[in-house]
Formats: structure tokens, sequence, C-alpha cells
């Protein structure tokens, strides 16, 4: 989404809001536009009021520890993400997200076991295919990675990390072509 059209998203939203002040649904769709534009501390005000208003919603659990998976605060996103998938058992991105965040605090197991788990549920998400690829290929499983990373090109080809990320396992096997 381009700037202008998340600022007119967040303008409806807000204007939504001032009708129905409580509708959690609409809170976490401001937030996830408040977050494309980088506004983080507007994102986890409304990410945290609609879960306050509903605190069983897989959807904006996910959001916020999506949020909180870019600041870095990897623990809360687990938090979130676990709390998701006890609500929701399906939701693939509450077990990508989690997997990603495992994978940052270096609990590979765990973040495999959370990929392999997504991957049942949803084999066609080339995103987390790429996500796991970078995780084998930071544990120096180079074979593996590629392998996840061309399945990811061939599920999206249009996933340019999905690209560069394989180059640089190519390069570090040594077959640079």
């Amino acid at each position: 989404h381009d700037r202008e059209e998340l600022e007119m998203a967040i303008k409806d939203y807000t204007l939504s809001l001032k009708l129905q002040p409580d509708d959690s649904v609409v809170l976490n769709n401001r937030a996830v536009a408040y977050a494309g534009q980088d506004k983080l501390e507007l994102a986890f005000a409304d990410y945290n009021r609609s879960i306050e208003l509903a605190p069983f919603t897989a959807m904006t659990l996910v959001n916020r520890g999506l949020a909180y998976l870019t600041t870095d605060k990897l623990e809360l996103a687990i938090l979130d993400c676990t709390k998701a998938i006890e609500v929701a058992p399906t939701r693939t991105r509450a077990y990508r997200t989690r997997a990603d965040a495992y994978a940052g605090q270096d609990k590979l197991e765990l973040a495999f076991a959370d990929y392999n788990r997504s991957i049942e549920l949803a084999p066609a998400e080339a995103l987390t295919y790429h996500n796991r690829g970078l995780a084998y290929y930071h544990q120096g499983e180079l074979e593996k990675a590629i392998a996840d990373l061309t399945k990811a090109i061939s599920l999206d080809p249009q996933l340019d990390t999905a690209y560069n990320n394989r180059g640089l396992a190519y390069y570090d096997q040594g077959e640079l072509d």
C-alpha cells in the first residue's frame, strides 16, 4: 500500500470509530494501517484497545505479534501468537510469526516445528518457505535453505528477497553460476 492509500484508510477507520468507538475490528484495521506507516505507537494503542474489547480475536493477536516482532520484542510476539494459536489452531500466520520470533531467539527447534506446522496448514504460502529457508541458512544447512528458497520462488516468483537469499546460500556453498 502506498502512503496516500493508508492515510485515506486511517481517516475512514477514524470516522467509523467516532460512530462505533468500541469496534474491535475497525481498531485492528486502523492499527494495521498505522503499522504500515511505521506509526507503531499508534498501532500498539489500537491493537491493545482492540484486544481489550475482544481478547480472543486471533487476527488481532497475530497482527500485534507481528508488530512486536518488527520491534524486536520477541517474547511478546511469542505470547500473542501462542494465544492466537490456542484460539484458532489453524491460523497459519500465527505459526509463521511465532516461528520467526523463535528463530530470532535462536530457538531453532521450536522455530522449525512452527514453520513445519504452518506449511502443513498452508502448503502454498511462499513466505513460510522463505523464512524457514532463512532459518536453515543461518544454521548453515545450505542445501535445505536452497530447497526452501527455491520452493518459495516457485510459489511466488515476485518474492525478490528469496532470489537474493538463495544467491547468498549458493555463494556460501560455492556454487556460483
